[in-house]
């Protein structure tokens, strides 16, 4: 930034005039890092930025920003010169000035791993933190500060002597807050740990409840995120071992009730019996629940993995994304609109071009629903209805996995639109088509998939 140097982004927020916040680190040239915030306007022209030191401290690096009552504030780590590690919080106005600052040192801590910062309804700023004390100590705590960034309560989640991790806080109502994070058990296994809390007025923190999951390997279980619905329910997605070795990872989603009862709890296996993971998680208005991640072809191919559930949690769509024959690809975030049209975004491996950005977007009306009953033979069936305006559902059966392609041609026999080109797994299939931005006519839909080839007529009528 600015100079030849080291530059990350961390991440960003924007506020509701579209201008743009964003924090991360820069070098500037030398080898200690130096906290930076920008602020870009709606045509991501650059307003102003700021590089924040410190004395005695080296290292920097922004872990969250939010933007609260026209101010900026700014979450961030930094080792001070005893290498302890301390916490820090800047508040900005709209103008890019310094107006507070606040570093924060648990008593007896040596290390501290923000997370993520929020505010409670009652005007609190409330941030997570891995708290290490030694190398076999570590616990999940909330630190709650007024807006002068003074702090009001410094709230331990647990007294465990075991290894903690905090992997996200998320806001569900004015003062209530969810959270997830990992336990290590004496046994050197890893648990989901998660649970309820509350910023009371004063600034404390009360804990509403916590629960732990334990996977049927009992063994290693890491979740990577949680989301909550317009209920309150509260879902986690993650991996959880069923053996004992690398490999036997499977995607576990999980449904609790606002007083932490469970409410169902969904594993996911590929055929190829490799490593499955939930990376990302969201909740759509209707209770349908989105879960992306990754999912090994074979021989360690890891796929983009696109998981839809029910409100009640049955499947009710699967799919897998990847561009290389040899992929090695990961969501890392999930969205769904008000359409309920879906969005994936992460890293897509290109032997040409190596790592790569990769967004997906899946039409609420165009979701493929799935069913892994026995199939018995390749089929494409008639379309329905037929004639149709402007929707209609193709459904077809694959007796094996394979590569498939589904097309749309128009009476002449030239193309029109590629409604599918992927990987499917064995088992039934339908397809909403949406033909909304073709004119009415005669058009023809053909399946190819493992030498098996199919057409079939349909009439578009408006």
């Amino acid at each position: 930034y600015g100079t030849n140097s080291y530059d990350q982004l961390k991440t960003a927020v924007r506020d509701n005039d579209g201008n743009s916040y964003l924090v991360g680190l820069t070098s500037q040239g030398t080898d200690n890092n130096k906290l930076l915030t920008v602020k870009l306007n709606p045509n991501a022209d650059q307003e102003w930025s700021s590089i924040y030191n410190k004395d005695g401290y080296f290292n920097f690096i922004g872990k969250d920003i939010i933007y609260f009552n026209n101010f900026i504030y700014v979450l961030a780590n930094a080792t001070f010169s005893n290498g302890r590690k301390d916490e820090f919080l800047l508040k900005y106005n709209p103008q890019g000035q310094l107006i507070n600052e606040n570093i924060l040192t648990v008593p007896g801590s040596i290390t501290m791993e923000s997370l993520n910062l929020t505010f409670s309804g009652n005007g609190f700023l409330v941030s997570s933190s891995t708290v290490n004390f030694s190398n076999t100590i570590s616990r999940l705590h909330i630190i709650v500060y007024n807006q002068n960034l003074q702090s009001q309560s410094i709230f331990p989640l647990s007294v465990s002597l075991g290894l903690e991790r905090f992997i996200k806080l998320i806001k569900v109502d004015s003062d209530k807050f969810y959270f997830t994070g990992t336990k290590v058990t004496p046994l050197n296994d890893v648990d989901f740990q998660f649970g309820s809390l509350t910023v009371e007025n004063s600034g404390s923190v009360s804990l509403n409840w916590t629960r732990t999951f334990n996977g049927s390997g009992n063994h290693y279980d890491f979740p990577f995120d949680i989301a909550s619905d317009s209920e309150n329910n509260i879902y986690i997605t993650g991996s959880s071992r069923n053996g004992s070795i690398l490999g036997t990872e499977d995607v576990v989603t999980l449904k609790y009730s606002p007083s932490g009862n469970l409410i169902w709890q969904k594993n996911y296996n590929s055929l190829t019996n490799g490593i499955d993971q939930g990376m990302s998680i969201t909740v759509d208005n209707s209770g349908n629940v989105y879960v992306g991640g990754a999912s090994d072809l074979g021989n360690v191919k890891l796929a983009f993995l696109i998981l839809k559930y029910s409100l009640s949690g049955n499947l009710l769509f699967e799919d897998k994304y990847s561009y290389a024959e040899n992929p090695e690809d990961f969501v890392y975030s999930v969205a769904v609109n008000n359409s309920n049209d879906f969005f994936i975004t992460g890293i897509s491996f290109n032997p040409g071009t190596d790592y790569d950005f990769a967004t997906l977007k899946y039409s609420a009306s165009s979701f493929v629903t799935y069913n892994n009953e026995l199939i018995n033979s390749f089929k494409l069936n008639q379309n329905y209805p037929n004639p149709f305006n402007p929707e209609t559902n193709i459904s077809f059966s694959l007796i094996k996995s394979g590569i498939v392609s589904l097309n749309v041609f128009d009476s002449k026999g030239l193309f029109v639109k590629k409604l599918i080109n992927e990987f499917k797994i064995s088992g039934e299939y339908n397809y909403k088509f949406n033909a909304d931005d073709l004119p009415s006519g005669i058009y023809f839909y053909k399946l190819d998939s493992d030498n098996y080839s199919q057409s079939k007529k349909m009439i578009l009528i408006k």
